[in-house]
């Protein structure tokens, strides 16, 4: 019997799909949950010290925002 992919964190769900490999539904469900291109967010380079501080404050911000997207189901 399959697990409930949509009950699964995505860190869970990419864990399944990695030690199952030949399951289909899985790297579909996978997929669904994806961050599409076109939420990317570019970074110019930084011509200040500013600015680098601006780009890895929100870098951070970014990041911490991710990683509570992964823990959820």
């Amino acid at each position: 019997m399959k697990p409930d992919f949509s009950k699964m964190s995505r860190q869970e769900l990419k864990e399944y799909v990695l030690s199952h490999r030949e399951d289909v539904e899985a790297l579909d469900a996978l997929h669904e949950r994806r961050i599409p291109d076109a939420e990317a967010i570019w970074f110019n380079a930084p011509t200040s010290v500013e600015e680098v501080q601006q780009q890895f404050e929100r870098f951070q911000q970014m990041q911490n925002q991710r990683e509570n997207y992964d823990k959820s189901p």
